[in-house]
């Protein structure tokens, strides 16, 4: 990947310019990390959003769930998650005084001294508490029962088939085969060819069976739509402001949670690696390098107790 020209331009102008907020140039190791810093937000964002890396692109759920992945994937810790997200809040302060960015996308966004990130994503009890969100009857209007059936079907995918709210956000109708006893959908790059299939667990089946049921017919093929007279593709925003609304609907926030999709991710991960191969795990995630997926289904001291247990 190249360098982002935003990233360029924010290198030469921190050379010659205090960082943002303070009163001298930074060192030349200090800028070296702000920059080093961003190129890798960048690399990650271009991968999991699947479109340019520039300011006015990313949104602060994107910052958030970047913050998570550092935290609970890369294992980062506290102090270096901080020093990401202060070269992030800074190449901000630098975009919206250039003109390039409306909006500090970096407020807002939890630290880990905020909350108590889900390392293993969300416990059984957890899992619980988002699916009796979906059992609540909805409004007594059909819009409502209609968009609670949708978002029951984006979570579920997301939680028990670990898709990314990019391959949520693009997937069509003529990638999804649902049979009786198993089900499949065909991830495809943003080039439109196919990427990888993942397989669909009955929850995840069994929800997006009852979505498609429902779905308004549209001119186009895109799976989720907004459930208003018009019916156009649903967007990634709006799609991270209802997962963020299930999670304070479950009450996860009590437990120091913010549902996000990576979260839900991460919790189909660690699902799927208690009952498979890690290369099978990578398979249905589309982790291109294993150690990512050893990365996020690290074993637990009560996973090791369990295996120790099974040796005679």
């Amino acid at each position: 990947m190249q360098t982002p020209e935003s990233i360029l331009a924010y290198e030469s102008y921190i050379k010659i310019h205090p960082l943002p907020g303070k009163k001298r140039i930074a060192s030349e190791n200090t800028r070296s990390a702000y920059v080093r810093d961003l190129i890798l937000f960048a690399q990650w964002f271009e991968n999991t959003a699947e479109r340019a890396f520039a300011p006015a692109s990313i949104t602060r759920e994107d910052i958030q769930d970047y913050i998570a992945y550092v935290r609970t994937v890369q294992d980062a810790a506290v102090s270096t998650v901080q020093r990401k997200y202060a070269s992030i809040r800074s190449f901000y302060q630098w975009a919206i005084s250039t003109g390039q960015a409306q909006y500090n996308e970096s407020n807002g966004v939890a630290l880990p001294s905020e909350q108590r990130l889900a390392p293993e994503g969300l416990d059984r009890l957890q899992r619980a508490a988002v699916r009796r969100v979906f059992n609540t009857p909805p409004k007594n209007t059909p819009t409502a029962g209609l968009r609670q059936v949708r978002d029951r079907a984006i979570v579920f995918v997301m939680m028990y088939a670990g898709l990314r709210i990019s391959e949520i956000e693009n997937l069509r109708l003529g990638d999804i085969v649902l049979r009786d006893k198993s089900g499949e959908i065909d991830i495809r790059s943003g080039k439109g060819d196919k990427d990888r299939t993942v397989a669909l667990p009955l929850e995840a089946r069994q929800a997006l069976k009852e979505w498609l049921d429902l779905r308004p017919e549209t001119e186009h093929d895109f799976t989720f739509t907004v459930t208003r007279k018009g019916h156009r593709p649903l967007g990634r925003r709006a799609m991270q402001e209802m997962v963020v609304d299930v999670g304070r609907q479950a009450e996860l926030d009590i437990a120091g949670i913010r549902l996000t999709p990576h979260l839900l991710r991460h919790t189909a991960v660690y699902l799927w690696r208690e009952e498979n191969d890690p290369f099978v795990v990578a398979a249905q995630m589309g982790h291109k390098d294993i150690n990512t997926t050893m990365r996020y289904g690290r074993p637990s001291g009560k996973d090791l107790r369990r295996a120790a247990a099974k040796i005679r």
